[in-house]
């Protein structure tokens, strides 16, 4: 095979290292040849010849980017093809990529369902209130932070306990990996990072389908939004994925006595930041102006309107009143007073602005509420819906 070679020489009376790069290498009619780094020796040759063993001795960083071309450096012949090189390939213990259902439900107390069995895994995660499941292999107490799985052809049901109105996160999915062995019969009380990842999750759940998964519409198998964000069904997939590794890896599953926090409100930031929220859902009650609760924690109201979007991208009277509306759509699941007198709870100063405030957060009325909450949960226990809100 011909051999193209170009030596470039120092003087003998150098005392440094060559200070100029050499003059570019001719146009060749095979693969351009680009000098990436060069040595202290006297000369530098490059050639085009057969491919040989790599030598260690050379930088990794003196051939990248040289594709297939083989160099000669120095005395010592280093050659090596970009298609030589060694690769890594990276393992993988569990891979989901179908899913089978996917729900943010929020129940009402009367909450029940008989029971089912399906082929594919599920868990479920109580995000507020408390539930009570029931499996082959005996029965659980779920509270706010607890997550349970379920295994295929697990037969598996669950109620409301204690009069509460439990959130929950439901999703169910295919996984044939040898590591899900792991999860059969187990529950688990989430740590903050793992809420964080579920929290990822639903976030992504809420914006990847339609409808979406926290609404009373749907049912079954989730469909892709048109217009969906890039990305948001790998997102939801390494989420999870990562979720359960992290499981795996934290081992036997321990109830500990972790701060608990809602996954949907999960408060991420500075104690500033999450002082003034325990403030505000302590005084939920209370009507709130902007300049009274600066003063309260002697802050600026340009500082609280900064510290606030940044943590959670709206504002904190913003925030105050989702954080009512919440607390309203859970006396509304409780049946635990009418609308009107939720309002006065609340410190709505009128039935009609309070109507309006739920009307703009949830797009339906408080009473329009009620009666999705009711038909839910009349469906969820298999019985049809045969009467109208009562007012409630």
């Amino acid at each position: 095979m011909s051999q193209t070679a170009v030596t470039f020489t120092r003087s003998p009376s150098a005392s440094r290292p060559l200070a100029c790069p050499p003059p570019p290498i001719p146009p060749q009619p095979i693969n351009p040849i680009r000098i990436i780094s060069m040595s202290t020796t006297l000369s530098l040759h490059i050639s085009i010849c057969q491919p040989m063993k790599y030598n260690k001795g050379i930088s990794a960083a003196w051939l990248c980017g040289l594709g297939p071309t083989f160099c000669h450096f120095g005395r010592g012949a280093i050659v090596m093809e970009s298609s030589d090189r060694p690769r890594y390939v990276l393992g993988e213990e569990l891979a989901i990529r179908k899913l089978v259902t996917f729900y943010y439900r929020e129940m009402s107390r009367q909450f029940y369902t008989s029971g089912e069995k399906h082929d594919f895994w599920e868990f479920v995660y109580v995000d507020n209130g408390e539930l009570e499941v029931f499996t082959d292999s005996g029965r659980h107490h779920l509270a706010q932070g607890d997550m349970i799985f379920y295994k295929p052809n697990l037969f598996h049901g669950g109620k409301a306990l204690n009069s509460t109105a439990p959130n929950l996160i439901i999703l169910s999915f295919e996984c044939t990996a040898p590591c899900m062995a792991f999860f059969e019969d187990k529950s688990f009380r989430l740590h903050e990072n793992e809420r964080l990842l579920l929290s990822r999750i639903v976030q992504e759940g809420l914006q990847a389908f339609d409808p979406p998964i926290n609404s009373p519409h749907l049912a079954g198998c989730p469909s892709k939004r048109d217009g969906a964000a890039f990305g948001g069904d790998q997102l939801i997939r390494n989420y999870l994925e990562i979720l359960l590794i992290e499981l795996i890896r934290k081992g036997a599953p321990g109830k500990d006595a972790a701060r608990l926090s809602s996954v949907s409100v999960e408060q991420h930031g500075d104690e500033f930041v999450s002082s003034v929220i325990g403030y505000l859902q302590n005084n939920l009650a209370r009507s709130f102006k902007f300049d009274q609760l600066c003063e309260e924690f002697a802050i600026s109201r340009t500082r609280m309107k900064a510290l606030f979007r940044e943590k959670h991208g709206i504002g904190v009277m913003e925030y105050f009143n989702r954080l009512k509306i919440e607390q309203a759509k859970r006396l509304i699941r409780e049946e635990a007073a009418t609308v009107s007198e939720i309002a006065e709870r609340l410190g709505y100063s009128s039935l009609h602005y309070f109507s309006k405030q739920f009307k703009r957060i949830m797009d339906m009325t408080p009473s329009d509420y009620a009666r999705s909450i009711t038909a839910r949960a009349e469906r969820i226990r298999g019985k049809p819906h045969d009467s109208v809100d009562n007012g409630r």
